[in-house]
C-alpha cells in the first residue's frame, strides 16, 4: 500500500508535534533551571524526533524506489 489515509497522516503529524513540543519544554525549562533531569528528558525526545525522521526518509525512499 503506498498511500497513506488522511487519518494516518494527521496522526503521523500529531505525534511528531507532540514529541518536538516536549522537547522543546525540556529544553527551556533545562535552560532556566539548568537541572539534568530536563536535559536528559530534552535528549531522550530528540532522540527519539531523530528516530521518526530517519524511518519517514527510509519509507519515502523505498516507495520512490518501487515507483521506479
Amino acid at each position: 500500500r503506498i498511500a497513506m489515509t488522511q487519518e494516518e497522516l494527521q496522526k503521523k503529524y500529531d505525534h511528531l508535534v507532540d514529541k518536538v513540543r516536549r522537547m522543546r519544554g525540556h529544553q527551556k525549562e533545562f535552560f532556566k533551571y539548568r537541572a539534568k533531569v530536563d536535559l536528559d528528558a530534552a535528549k531522550r525526545y530528540e532522540r527519539e524526533i531523530d528516530k521518526i525522521l530517519d524511518e519517514e526518509v527510509k519509507s519515502m525512499k523505498s516507495k520512490q524506489g518501487s515507483l521506479l
